[in-house]
């Protein structure tokens, strides 16, 4: 014969059962590592992630050799051209970055600001991204001191977004290629980069084709080119330049001469 041992009959109600069970699995969840893959944007994983974020699930297998980074978010003030170049040379890495109105760009990245990775370029084309998000993408570009590669092409980007992007650019030390492409830049925030390229030297190469950049854009950047003694490659391709001030980019992207 099988002994079988029975329970005592619960005295508690299905509705305090339910509550009492959803309070064990909120605290399982807590105990989880929450973990945020670095550069796993752009793919169907991501959008899976981002998803699953928004119904307060998370991933919980990191990637091999990684450690876990903490997400942490808070208002941070925003800064001149001239005061981000100022505090160029802090090394210190910022321990929070102003919110992006956008959950996984924040947990991105405070991931790559932690160091806590073996990646030297951020990937994030094609996802749209608002004033807020350039703002914290400006404010990474002030501290890190680890990432090469920029990449934030089909975003949407427009003027004020780049103007605070140019900022944390005057001040980054890293940063050799950023590629701005396919957004809606004008002239205002082609002349707010040129005013960082005059601060900035480290910067290879700089992809602005298929923007909205005129004459003025162009000819700032132009003079910002002829100026940067390390800056090799502009691209500017794609935008509603005259043939006349085609001619004079031309010339100074093959002899870095600018005259007025």
């Amino acid at each position: 014969l099988e002994q079988v041992s029975e329970q005592p009959p619960s005295h508690e109600s299905p509705l305090q059962q339910q509550q009492q069970q959803t309070s064990a699995d909120q605290a399982e969840r807590q105990q989880k590592v929450r973990w945020l893959p670095g550069l796993r944007y752009g793919s169907k994983t991501a959008a899976a992630e981002s998803a699953a974020a928004k119904d307060g699930q998370v991933s919980e297998q990191p990637a091999p050799g990684s450690q876990m980074p903490d997400s942490s978010s808070a208002s941070s003030s925003r800064s001149s051209i001239a005061s981000a170049s100022a505090t160029a040379g802090s090394s210190k890495p910022a321990s929070k970055l102003p919110p992006s109105g956008n959950a996984q760009l924040d947990k991105y990245l405070n991931y790559l600001l932690r160091g806590a990775h073996p990646h030297s370029f951020m990937y994030y084309p094609s996802w749209g991204m608002s004033e807020d998000g350039c703002a914290a993408i400006g404010e990474f570009l002030r501290h890190d001191r680890r990432i090469k590669v920029m990449t934030l092409s089909e975003n949407s980007i427009r003027d004020e977004g780049c103007e605070l992007i140019a900022e944390g650019l005057a001040a980054n030390r890293t940063l050799t290629v950023l590629d701005l492409s396919n957004n809606k830049i004008s002239d205002t925030g082609a002349i707010a980069l040129a005013e960082a390229l005059h601060l900035n030297n480290t910067l290879k190469e700089l992809k602005l084709s298929n923007n909205k950049i005129g004459d003025e854009g162009a000819e700032a950047l132009a003079a910002a080119f002829a100026g940067n003694s390390t800056l090799k490659r502009l691209h500017l391709t794609g935008n509603p330049l005259t043939a006349a001030q085609k001619q004079v980019v031309e010339h100074v992207l093959k002899t870095k001469v600018y005259k007025m």
